[in-house]
């Protein structure tokens, strides 16, 4: 329990952490497992609608290929770096659902700046930010999922599949939408 500020933060989650592998001492309640569901449908519905055509809103907006390439590369290595962060600081503060929701909004907020951003340092600055905010919920989500299911851990494909379900709904949505209206919307 070295390095973790409070252990009593984990027991919202039915985790204690003076037991064996810190796994749940009681069965998920479904309530909870259903609202998981659903934070991986609307997480992966993010990425679907706006990860999918981001690079080319991109091209859309003049950057090169080999810009695009250099945004790609760089936010990847800031959410990587970023996944690391959040979770350190999730495991220092025992508080996961308010990293999420922090790195949700700030991800939230970041892309809506990118509509307003001319030029390749604009773009890098609002994406990176975006990249950033956005690796706490990929990194932490998971974590949280797993800590919830327990002992079920095998069923993490299941609420997984929510995530897989809003990709495709929102790719989909989103592809048609920017095919009759432009990126514009984006």
């Amino acid at each position: 329990m070295e390095g973790i500020k409070n252990p009593c933060h984990y027991q919202y989650l039915g985790i204690h952490l003076d037991q064996p592998n810190h796994l749940p001492t009681e069965e998920p309640q479904p309530r909870r497992m259903w609202a998981l569901w659903m934070l991986f449908f609307f997480q992966y519905a993010a990425i679907g609608v706006y990860f999918t055509y981001l690079n080319v809103y991109f091209l859309d907006a003049g950057l090169s290929g080999t810009q695009i390439g250099f945004l790609n590369m760089t936010t990847a290595l800031l959410g990587v770096g970023g996944a690391v962060v959040w979770g350190y600081l999730s495991d220092r503060t025992g508080k996961p659902r308010l990293l999420i929701a922090i790195g949700a909004v700030g991800s939230l907020l970041a892309a809506q700046f990118i509509p307003f951003v001319s030029g390749f340092w604009g773009f890098l600055i609002f994406s990176g930010l975006g990249s950033l905010m956005n690796s706490a919920p990929g990194t932490l989500v998971d974590s949280t999922a797993l800590s919830l299911l327990g002992k079920r851990r095998e069923e993490y494909g299941r609420f997984r599949l929510g995530g897989s379900f809003g990709y495709v709904a929102t790719a989909l949505t989103a592809g048609f939408i920017f095919q009759q209206t432009g990126l514009r919307l984006m």
